[in-house]
């Protein structure tokens, strides 16, 4: 059993927007450091809550992007469905997208590959959209109206959003109820205070960005093959196979550079690109149980750091996005490792991935990390 204590910490958004909060998981590997362990733990209960509530049912998994990407995997691990999660990117060779709007958020159009569909939805009797956080469940009603009107999703298909944190009041949950959406969930809780409790955090418009720094920090770089695409749709044990096997090489190349005194190491995934990070982490944590190991990633998610006493992000940097030329992106909470390691699935190559590289290395090279380790996954 989770409490709020566990689950939320309230923070400010950076922008003047729809609402004023934005709630950071410390157990999510998003915003906050955490043990990669007691991440996956936690997604993997929320699988288990779900085949708990629906036994006996064929799962399809989708995942929100940015933030519930890796849970969407460890979900859809549990339930062994085939996952696809939603994307803000450009995915090579996709033809057909689902398009719809998450309101609340500043990089509002969301997508959703539509190629493939009959396939995925083959046999499937429930599909579940997986969340970190509902609450008014409009951008759930928005895509599952689309899903709907496809033909491919027979006309009993049943839906279920699956969040770690549930703040629906009871408006929406009968909005959810009226389109015959069921609900699985970690905790419920009331989101009434939270505006009031960041009106003491002030936007912060002077967040330093790492761009143009000279370096003197030279990162190293290794660019692995075998991608497997979750934006287009898999095979959840074939993904899940893939990045144990990503997880492996990198770890082995890791080895060639990590000093044996090397107490501290972060593994930090790239906006979407999240679960590869988590499980590298994890595979690295348990081999070398004597090592204090963190993961989180960056995001496109504008949060305003302050210092003041239990507040959850208390530094920011500004860095390139390794997807988007012009998208503002931001690396949260860092402090000092010995050994940072970098993943990201980025399409970038040249100049552009060189930028992208630099900018991360010079926030990371900021807060005295000069031992980094930038893992590319192509295909």
């Amino acid at each position: 059993m989770y409490l709020n204590a566990d689950l939320i910490r309230i923070a400010r958004r950076n922008y003047d927007g729809a609402r004023r909060f934005v709630v950071v998981n410390p157990l999510q590997g998003k915003h906050v450091p955490v043990s990669p362990s007691k991440a996956i733990a936690m997604m993997g209960d929320l699988g288990r809550a779900v085949k708990n509530a629906f036994p006996d049912e064929k799962f399809l998994c989708i995942g929100f992007a940015e933030t519930a990407s890796a849970i969407g995997v460890v979900v859809a691990g549990i339930l062994d469905a085939p996952y696809l999660h939603t994307t803000r990117e450009h995915i090579v060779g996709v033809k057909d997208y689902f398009f719809f709007q998450e309101t609340h958020s500043r990089w509002a159009e969301q997508k959703l590959c539509a190629d493939g569909w009959k396939d995925l939805c083959k046999g499937v009797t429930r599909i579940v959209l997986v969340d970190d956080e509902i609450s008014t469940g409009k951008t759930i009603r928005a895509l599952v109206a689309l899903l709907r009107k496809n033909k491919e999703i027979d006309g009993d298909m049943r839906f279920t959003v699956a969040s770690i944190i549930n703040t629906l009041d009871s408006d929406y949950e009968r909005y959810l109820q009226e389109e015959s959406i069921d609900a699985a969930y970690l905790l419920k809780a009331s989101n009434s205070s939270f505006d009031a409790e960041t009106e003491s955090i002030t936007l912060v418009m002077d967040i330093p960005h790492s761009d143009g720094m000279e370096l003197d920090v030279r990162p190293h770089f290794v660019e692995y093959g075998g991608k497997v695409e979750p934006r287009r749709g898999v095979d959840i044990k074939t993904y899940i196979a893939a990045c144990d096997l990503l997880a492996e090489k990198i770890i082995g190349d890791v080895e060639n550079i990590r000093s044996m005194k090397t107490k501290t190491a972060l593994f930090l995934g790239t906006e979407e690109f999240m679960f590869p990070a988590i499980k590298a982490a994890s595979v690295f944590e348990k081999r070398y149980p004597e090592i204090d190991v963190k993961c989180h990633a960056t995001t496109s998610s504008p949060i305003a750091p302050s210092k003041k006493d239990g507040y959850p992000i208390q530094n920011a940097h500004g860095i390139r996005s390794f997807y988007a030329e012009d998208r503002g992106t931001f690396v949260y909470n860092l402090m000092e490792y010995d050994l940072a390691v970098v993943v990201t699935d980025t399409e970038f190559n040249d100049g552009q991935l060189k930028n992208s590289v630099d900018s991360i290395c010079g926030a990371l090279a900021a807060n005295n990390i000069t031992n980094i380790f930038i893992a590319k996954w192509g295909r």
